[in-house]
């Protein structure tokens, strides 16, 4: 039947997760019955399907679901997948522990896990399952902070388990990368690295353009209404941060944002990617 490679536990500051690392079996039925058995059937939380597990680009797919046991194991969605992750939130409800994840935490863990394969896809180390890019929960700051941190934790154990998969995202690897192509801004130190049809990356330690009293008196002038969402989103999580004393902001971690375009209103308060602002490195 199909069996449990790994059941593994953790915490993340205030809050208890469980990581299910299942082997996947033609017979969905015993694998249904197992995670019954667990009582993770039922069940609400977030998944992986990985394909071609061994494979130097292995496929991975991220979703979320209310009924794990339905969505997880629906028989359509397990063709040529090799092994099915599931990430559940424990939740004490008086003496009993219940495993229970809401919709604010199901959608918030679901925008982080595809943005963090987009990554990983970046750079060549997997193919990305995901068609589509999910938005981020409308929970408070200090909620999305939680959930990052537990999304956190359970990435680590998950990189000790299957490295292949989800090994370290090395910035320093990017300039190997073929299709890859490196823009600067003239007399700064910004850069960019644009993938044409997958994204265009930053890393940590790259500043953005600041901005005059009189733009930040409405707040982003210049920039539309999805890339101020994303700027505002980007400096609740701490991603972007604003210099004391400065009017610039500067990446805490690394970032990529789903175009080119995307990532210029931010870099530089422009809503469009104008060749003449950035320079092609070619050394």
């Amino acid at each position: 039947m199909g069996n449990i490679t790994e059941e593994i536990s953790f915490k993340a500051g205030d809050v208890k997760g469980v990581i299910l690392i299942i082997d996947k079996n033609e017979d969905r039925d015993e694998m249904i019955d197992f995670i019954t058995e667990k009582e993770y059937h039922g069940a609400s939380g977030v998944y992986y399907h990985i394909k071609n597990v061994n494979s130097e680009t292995p496929n991975v797919y991220a979703g979320k679901a209310y009924h794990l046991g339905r969505r997880a194991f629906e028989k359509s969605r397990l063709i040529d997948v090799d092994k099915v992750i599931l990430i559940c939130l424990k939740t004490s409800l008086g003496e009993k522990e219940i495993v229970l994840m809401d919709e604010n935490w199901r959608q918030q863990m679901e925008y982080l896990q595809i943005h963090d394969l987009r990554k990983r896809a970046f750079f060549g180390s997997i193919e990305l399952g995901n068609t589509s890019v999910e938005s981020q929960s409308l929970c408070k700051v200090d909620e999305k902070k939680r959930i990052k941190k537990f999304f956190e934790e359970a990435k680590l154990r998950l990189e000790e388990k299957l490295p292949k998969v989800f090994s370290k995202i090395e910035g320093e690897l990017i300039s190997n990368i073929i299709g890859v192509k490196e823009y600067i801004i003239p007399n700064r130190t910004e850069s960019l690295w644009i993938k044409e049809s997958v994204g265009a990356f930053v890393k940590k330690g790259t500043t953005a353009k600041g901005y005059s009293k009189d733009e930040e008196k409405n707040v982003f002038k210049g920039i539309n209404l999805s890339h101020q969402r994303e700027k505002t989103a980007l400096m609740e999580l701490g991603v972007l941060v604003k210099r004391e004393a400065e009017t610039d902001f500067i990446f805490e971690e690394d970032h990529l944002f789903s175009t080119k375009t995307e990532a210029a209103a931010i870099l530089i308060n422009r809503n469009q990617f104008h060749r003449k602002s950035w320079k092609l490195r070619t050394n």
